[in-house]
C-alpha cells in the first residue's frame, strides 16, 4: 500500500494503530492471566485430593485409608483396623 499524503498524517496513523495494538495486547495478557488463575482454581479442586484421616497398616506402616481391606504395600488384610458397621435389624 502506497501512501500518499503529508508524512505528520502518516505519523499521526501509525501513532493511533501503536495505541490501538497496544491496547489490544494488554487486553489479551488480562485474559491470559485470568484464564491461568481459573484453571489452577479448577485443577485443585478436581485433582488434589483431600486428605481425609488416615492409618497405618500395623505390619509394614504403610499409610492406609480408612475402609480399605488390604495393604497396598504389603498385601496383608487391615479390614479389623475398622470398626464394623451394626447391622441393620430386620423386621
Amino acid at each position: 500500500m502506497f501512501f500518499v499524503g503529508d508524512f505528520s498524517e502518516f505519523l499521526a496513523l501509525f501513532e493511533i494503530m501503536m495505541i490501538v495494538s497496544s491496547a489490544i495486547a494488554l487486553f489479551l495478557v488480562a485474559v491470559l492471566i485470568y484464564y491461568v488463575k481459573f484453571m489452577k482454581k479448577v485443577a485443585e479442586s478436581r485433582f488434589v485430593r483431600k486428605s481425609g484421616p488416615r492409618a497405618r497398616c500395623p505390619y509394614c506402616r504403610t499409610p492406609v485409608m480408612p475402609g480399605w481391606r488390604y495393604c497396598p504395600s504389603c498385601g496383608r488384610e487391615i479390614s479389623s483396623l475398622w470398626p464394623r458397621r451394626a447391622q441393620r435389624r430386620q423386621g
